[in-house]
């Protein structure tokens, strides 16, 4: 018989004895380091995946992402100090003999020290304070060390899994995750009543520049007014290219149409204009910048051209009192 056949034939000699025999404190105690380092190993991936969303896959892949690239990882981006991550070294090495058949060889106070660096590591991957001292170099004592609590409690779910097969009862920090999109929607909230009070003050300030054109009874000038030129009908001394709808003539005006104040010793009458030059204006604007200039002799007030102009173009009024380019509108002038 071989030394690897006469090695493995103790090693199923001593399963069947611990199997008849029940199990001994060592037993007890390698049971104990094999869970909490199980425990250890899903918790640092659960970490280093959060940590490393885009890794996710490779770090649960438990056949490549082995022990060494877990310490590496972690060291690198988890912060776990050098010394902490050579005793789970000599932790993973003793694990791996003991699954082998091999005989735990860690002490009662050895194995309470690895789950106090465990419960320590627990939250983020490293500790604060000192490294944790390797097994070598600590110094001996007849009682055990203290230890920081209980070792942490959780129901696993039914049905959850990971990646790779193996089950992990961590999953990853929701809250965290929730804060995050819940300070995205504020945020976009926030933005969109920004965005609706700025276009409802706009639109309620373009209303009521409206309102002001139509219900103010002494017009006033606009910065668009200031920036036009009058708009002024043709006159004697200086005839346009005549046009046979646009010319305003004395023929033109209707009897009705006419209107004499002889108190001014200015007779006013109602002649054609075209809407060309009229178009887009209200009533106060075409006051302001045609008829005023045209009746300033005949003591004609505005709200009395609102009324008549009105009167004299039926038209107007269903139009909004806005002239239009291709209609032709009859205003007062003095003749």
């Amino acid at each position: 018989m071989s030394e690897a056949q006469d090695s493995a034939t103790q090693k199923l000699q001593r399963g069947h004895k611990i199997l008849t025999s029940g199990p001994g404190e060592a037993d007890v105690l390698s049971l104990a380091f094999i869970r909490m380092h199980g425990a250890l190993e899903d918790r640092l991936r659960e970490l280093l995946a959060n940590q490393l969303p885009r890794q996710r896959l490779d770090i649960f892949d438990v056949k490549e992402f082995t022990w060494a690239k877990i310490l590496e990882f972690s060291q690198a981006h988890l912060g776990m100090s050098e010394a902490d991550a050579e005793f789970i070294a000599q932790a993973n090495a003793c694990r791996n003999l003991v699954a082998h058949g091999g005989d735990f060889p860690w002490t009662r106070e050895r194995v309470f020290q690895y789950e106090q660096l465990i419960t320590q590591l627990w939250a983020a991957g490293s500790r604060t304070g000192a490294p944790l001292r390797t097994p070598g170099s600590a110094p001996r004592t007849s009682q055990p060390a203290a230890r920081l609590g209980p070792f942490p409690i959780f129901t696993p779910r039914p049905g959850a899994s990971r990646p790779g097969g193996a089950f992990s009862p961590f999953r990853p920090a929701l809250h965290t995750l929730f804060r995050s999109k819940r300070f995205f929607y504020i945020l976009i909230s926030a933005l969109l009543a920004v965005i609706f009070l700025v276009t409802a003050g706009s639109l309620l300030w373009n209303h009521l520049d409206l309102v002001r054109y139509f219900s103010n009874a002494t017009p006033t000038a606009t910065p668009n007014q200031s920036t036009r030129a009058p708009l002024l009908p043709p006159t004697a001394e200086a005839t346009p290219s005549p046009r046979p709808t646009a010319t305003p003539t004395a023929a033109q005006a209707t009897p009705e149409a006419q209107d004499t104040l002889p108190a001014s010793g200015c007779e006013v009458v109602w002649m054609e204009y075209p809407g060309e030059e009229l178009d887009k204006m209200n009533r106060a604007m075409v006051w302001t910048e045609v008829v005023s200039v045209q009746v300033s002799g005949s003591g004609m007030a505005p709200t009395e051209f609102y009324r008549l102009v009105a009167e004299q173009n039926p038209f107007l009024v269903t139009d909004g009192y806005v002239f239009l380019k291709d209609k032709t509108y009859l205003l007062p002038r003095c003749r």
